[in-house]
């Protein structure tokens, strides 16, 4: 009976963690750019905190995961990324600043404007012609000033296009955008309109990325969604923190993470190394469609710089770079 029981609570372990594992698949599927992440971010946190029981020195050396504790950190890994399914997939997927029907939008306008111009110019020649005057001189004239504005409206379009894709906005072009959106024309019924719309310029003006504040708070907001949702499953006594540790996984120690804002000890070493997989697994993913993926050495760089900062666990940053616990070859063979 004894051996039934075990084979049966065995069994249930496995059913629970084949749930897991779909339930967080299912998530990162959501979007090409994301698939696979919440499995890495499992196994980079397994690797770390075995790693972690095989230290003899130093702080980390006083620290000991028991097999309990490791499977707890790998489903509070897995499931880390949850509330995801409370976020909008336009914002999950968003490439650039606006998407390729915004732009069409923008393109037909441009159009629009154009035929404005040239319908302005109409009138002027009219107004030549109606006034007995023939100068061949003056024609020539507006038909230069109304290439040369044409030519401006085209130049603007393909200036909007090249700052719709995620970088770094300067100064000179946050001007130069706010000179477009500033610009009016007058529609179809003699109503006048702007060149872009508010929705428009405040998408277009992200100097950084490509989501806007809002957005950027929409994502965040994934935290506190997997809090809520993990808060609702009756965990068993041996997995009862998966729910902290996965909604801590953006925390720093400096206290500048979300969505509570916790410091130093008030975050849990599970969180703590979930962060650091988390961020090391967004900057070397070539699929993020924010961003390319970065070296090897500018990865663990920026690692190191933020555990300089303060935000990141310097010994466990250490560990992981020291150990080479990023190394892929066998990552998706491990479970």
């Amino acid at each position: 009976m004894a051996i039934r029981n075990a084979k049966l609570i065995e069994e249930i372990k496995n059913l629970f963690r084949s749930l897991v594992r779909y339930s967080a698949k299912a998530i990162d599927a959501r979007s090409p750019h994301t698939a696979g992440h919440s499995g890495r971010v499992a196994k980079y946190s397994v690797r770390i905190a075995r790693a972690i029981n095989e230290a003899k020195e130093g702080r980390l050396g006083k620290i000991y995961f028991s097999p309990e504790e490791i499977e707890e950190l790998r489903m509070a890994a897995w499931l880390h990324d949850i509330g995801k399914i409370g976020v909008r997939e336009s914002v999950l997927e968003k490439v650039t600043k606006l998407n390729s029907d915004q732009i069409k939008t923008i393109e037909e306008r441009f159009e629009t404007i154009k035929n404005w111009v040239k319908n302005k110019y109409l009138e002027k020649k009219l107004c030549i012609a109606l006034n007995g005057k023939n100068s061949k001189v003056e024609l020539e004239k507006l038909d230069q000033q109304l290439q040369s504005e044409l030519k401006e409206i085209d130049e603007s379009l393909a200036f909007i296009k090249k700052i719709n894709e995620p970088g770094f906005l300067t100064e000179n072009d946050r001007k130069r955008l706010q000179q477009i959106a500033e610009r009016s024309y007058a529609n179809s019924k003699g109503e006048r309109r702007y060149f872009l719309t508010p929705q428009e310029y405040e998408s277009l003006s992200i100097v950084r990325g490509n989501l806007t504040e809002n957005e950027y708070k929409e994502i965040q907001s994934h935290v506190e969604h997997t809090l809520s949702i993990l808060n609702k499953i009756p965990f068993t006594r041996d997995l009862q923190n998966i729910p902290k540790y996965a909604a801590a996984h953006h925390e720093y120690l400096d206290g500048s993470g979300y969505p509570r804002g916790l410091k130093g000890d008030e975050i849990p070493i599970q969180a703590r190394i979930m962060c650091i997989a988390d961020i090391y697994d967004a900057l070397s993913s070539p699929d993020r469609p924010y961003k390319r993926a970065l070296p090897l050495e500018k990865t663990l760089e920026i690692l190191r710089q933020e555990a300089q900062k303060g935000k990141l666990d310097a010994d466990i940053v250490e560990l992981f770079i020291q150990k080479k616990l990023y190394h892929r070859p066998q990552l998706e063979d491990e479970e």
